[in-house]
C-alpha cells in the first residue's frame, strides 16, 4: 500500500504540474487550439481529482491502520504493566498519549500526503520555469529558498512551544480530572472549589492558551515574510527585471501564472510545519511512553506457565522480612511498609487492622502481588514468588480494595448462568437495583454500598483461593454488615477459601481467626 501511495502522490503532482502547462499555453494564446486545450483541461483535471481521492483514501486507511496498531500495542503493553508505574504516570498523561496525541499523528499523516502532493507539482513548476526563462527561474529559486529558510529556521523554536503546551495541556487534564473525580466534595466546599479552580486549573489554561497563541505568531510572522518575498519576487518580474534584460512579454505572463499557480501550494508546503511539529511531538511522546511500558512487557509472562499454575490448593502463605517503601518526587524514600515476618494460613479468616494511613492497604497490595517488595521473600509452601511466577501466584486472588472499580460486565466469566449470578443479587439485597442480563449488569450508577455487593457478587463468581477484602463492610447498612461477617465469611471459609480482610469493625473480631493490627508500616501486638 505504501507503493501505491508514493505512486499516487508523484502521479498526482505531474498531472496538476501538466494543467498548469495547458494554463500557461492557453494564457500566451488565447484564442489557438482552444478547444482542443479545453478537452485536455477537463481530462487532466478528472486524472488528477481521481488520483488524489484515491491518494487521500489509502492514505487514511494507512494511518488509521497503523495508528490503531500502535494504540493497541501501547494499552497491551499498559494491562502488563506494573500498577506503581501506571500509578506515577497519571490518569492524565495517559490519557493524552492515547487520544490527543494518535490524534495528532493521524491528522499529520493526512496533512503529510497534501504536503507530498504539493511539493511534487511545485518542483515541476519551478523546473517549468526553467524552460521559460533562466534569470525567472533562478530569482524564483532564491525566492522559494529564502522563505524555506526563514520557515524552517524556527522550527527548532515552533517544536520547543508545542512540546511546553503538550505538557501544559496534559497538566491541565489533571486538574480536570481532580474536578470530575472530587465533584461532590468541590460541591459542598467552595473554598476548595474556589481554590482549584482559581489558583491552578484557570492559570494553567491561560499558561496553555499563551503557550498556543505564541506558536500561532510564530508561524503567522513566518507566513507573512514567506508571502512577502513571493510578491517581491512577482513585482521584480514585472516592473523589475525588464529593465536589464531582455525577456519576452508571453514569458513573463507565463511566469507570473505559473507563481501564483504554485503560491498556495507552496504556502501550504511551509505551513504544514505547524502540523508536522505537532506530529512529531506527538510521536516522540508515544515513542517514550511506550518505551516507560517496554520493560514491564519484556518481563511479561502470560499466566499458566509456571509451577504455580492451576494450584488447587496451598498450607501456607509465609512473609520473611517483608520490606517496601515508597519515594517522594526526588527518589528518597517516604512512606515505609515492614520489615515484617508473617504466616498465613490456608482456610483461615485474617482480619487486619489499624487506623486510616497505618499502611494496611499498602500492604494488601503488596500480598496480592499488585507491588513488588524491595526486599524479603514471599513463599507459596515451599515454593519461593518471583517474577517468572508472579502471573499465576496473582491468580490466586480476588480483590475488593477500597479504592476498587466496578466493571458492567463479568469479564473472564464466560458462560456464567444469569440465574446464579441472579440468586447472589438477591443475597446481597441488590436485585431490585440492578439485573444481569446478557452477560453484564443492567444498572452499575449504584450508592458506594451497593457498589461494594455487587463488586463482592463478581468476586464470589471467580471463586479464588484467597479473598482479599479490603473495608468492604464500611458503608454498610447494619443489617447486611452483620450478614457478611457471620454469613458471607464463614461460608467462604467452609469452602475452603483464605479471607484477608482489612476492617474497622470491632464488633465482630471475634469471628476471625486471627487479628493483626498495624501502625505506622508495621505489625504490633493487637491487644483485644
Amino acid at each position: 500500500m505504501v507503493n501505491h501511495i508514493t505512486f499516487m502522490i508523484f502521479f498526482t503532482g505531474i498531472i496538476n504540474a501538466m494543467i498548469l502547462a495547458i494554463i500557461c499555453a492557453v494564457a500566451v494564446s488565447p484564442e489557438k487550439n482552444s478547444l482542443r486545450f479545453f478537452l485536455m483541461y477537463l481530462v487532466a483535471l478528472a486524472i488528477f481529482l481521481i488520483s488524489k481521492r484515491y491518494g487521500l483514501l489509502k492514505a487514511a486507511v494507512l494511518a488509521e491502520t497503523a495508528v490503531s496498531d500502535v494504540r493497541i500495542r501501547i494499552i497491551n503493553k499498559l494491562r502488563h504493566a506494573d500498577l506503581m508505574l501506571v500509578e506515577d504516570m497519571g490518569r492524565a498523561s495517559v490519557n493524552t498519549r492515547l487520544t490527543k496525541d494518535t490524534m495528532e499523528i493521524s491528522m499529520g499523516f493526512g496533512a503529510m500526503i497534501h504536503t507530498a502532493q504539493a511539493a511534487v507539482m511545485v518542483v515541476f513548476a519551478v523546473l517549468f520555469l526553467g524552460f521559460i526563462s533562466v534569470p525567472i527561474f533562478l530569482m524564483t529559486l532564491t525566492a522559494f529558498a529564502i522563505s524555506s529558510m526563514i520557515y524552517y529556521g524556527s522550527e527548532k523554536r515552533v517544536e520547543s512551544l508545542v512540546q511546553a503546551s503538550t505538557k501544559k495541556e496534559t497538566e491541565l487534564f489533571g486538574f480536570v480530572n481532580h474536578l470530575l473525580d472530587g465533584f461532590q466534595e468541590l460541591r459542598v466546599n467552595y473554598a476548595k472549589s474556589n481554590e482549584l479552580f482559581n489558583h491552578y486549573l484557570n492559570p494553567t489554561s491561560e499558561q496553555a492558551t499563551d503557550l498556543k497563541i505564541k506558536f500561532f505568531f510564530q508561524l503567522t510572522n513566518n507566513l507573512i515574510l514567506s508571502l512577502s518575498f513571493v510578491h517581491i519576487l512577482i513585482i521584480s518580474i514585472i516592473f523589475v527585471l525588464p529593465r536589464y534584460i531582455s525577456i519576452p512579454e508571453p514569458s513573463i505572463v507565463q511566469a507570473v501564472a505559473i507563481i501564483l499557480y504554485v503560491v498556495g501550494p507552496f504556502n501550504h508546503i511551509l505551513g504544514s510545519i505547524s502540523i508536522f511539529s505537532r506530529t512529531t511531538v506527538a510521536i516522540e511522546n508515544l515513542y517514550q511512553f511506550e518505551e516507560e511500558l517496554h520493560v514491564a512487557d519484556d518481563n511479561y509472562i502470560a499466566p499458566g506457565s509456571s509451577e504455580l499454575a492451576n494450584v488447587q490448593s496451598f498450607q501456607q502463605l509465609r512473609l520473611n522480612n517483608f520490606q517496601f517503601h515508597y519515594t517522594d518526587p526526588e527518589g528518597k524514600p517516604s512512606f515505609s511498609v515492614g520489615p515484617c515476618d508473617l504466616t498465613i494460613n490456608a482456610n483461615e479468616i485474617l482480619f487486619i487492622v489499624g487506623g486510616n494511613g497505618s499502611g494496611k492497604s499498602t500492604f494488601l497490595k503488596l500480598l496480592t502481588g499488585l507491588y513488588y517488595p524491595l526486599q524479603g521473600s514471599l513463599r507459596l509452601d515451599e515454593t519461593r514468588i518471583t517474577l517468572s511466577n508472579y502471573p499465576d501466584y496473582r491468580d490466586l486472588f480476588s480483590i475488593i480494595f477500597t479504592d476498587f472499580h466496578l466493571f458492567d460486565r463479568l469479564y473472564g466469566l464466560k458462560g456464567m448462568e444469569a440465574s446464579k449470578v441472579n440468586q447472589l443479587l438477591r443475597q446481597m439485597e441488590i436485585e431490585d437495583k440492578t439485573r444481569f442480563v446478557d452477560g453484564g449488569f443492567s444498572n452499575i450508577n449504584l450508592s458506594t454500598g451497593q457498589k461494594k455487593r455487587l463488586a463482592l457478587v463478581a468476586a464470589l463468581l471467580e471463586d479464588k483461593q484467597i479473598y482479599v477484602l479490603d473495608e468492604v463492610a464500611a458503608d454498610q447498612d447494619p443489617q447486611f454488615r452483620k450478614y457478611f461477617y457471620e454469613t458471607i465469611l464463614p461460608d467462604l471459609k467452609k469452602q475452603g477459601k483464605t479471607i484477608i480482610a482489612a476492617t474497622h469493625d470491632d464488633k465482630y473480631f471475634h469471628l476471625a481467626d486471627r487479628v493483626l493490627k498495624m501502625e505506622y508500616g508495621q505489625f504490633v501486638p493487637y491487644d483485644s
